[in-house]
């Protein structure tokens, strides 16, 4: 059975608690407690545009926490064409 969903380019702005530039392009850091919807609706955006998710590992952003608090998407996204997007 496939969902058909109603989702837009600007969509990607909700995605994730922050984003950075790597090598070019755009990672997308998401909450582990909500990194699996995420990561299927980034996914479908992505494939939408052209792009994809290159790699996922665990992200420790609080500095203070012995536990991964973020999951870090690598995409192919260009992050020149992430930031076009999120103006």
């Amino acid at each position: 059975m496939e969902i058909n969903m109603k989702l837009k380019v600007s969509d990607l702005e909700r995605i994730g608690s922050t984003t950075s530039e790597n090598e070019g392009n755009t990672t997308f850091y998401c909450d582990v407690n909500t990194t699996n919807i995420e990561e299927i609706f980034l996914r479908n955006i992505l494939e939408h545009l052209g792009y994809k998710i290159t790699s996922s590992e665990d992200a420790f952003l609080n500095p203070s926490s012995d536990w991964a608090d973020h999951i870090e998407y690598q995409t192919t996204l260009p992050w020149s064409e992430y930031m076009e997007l999120s103006a």
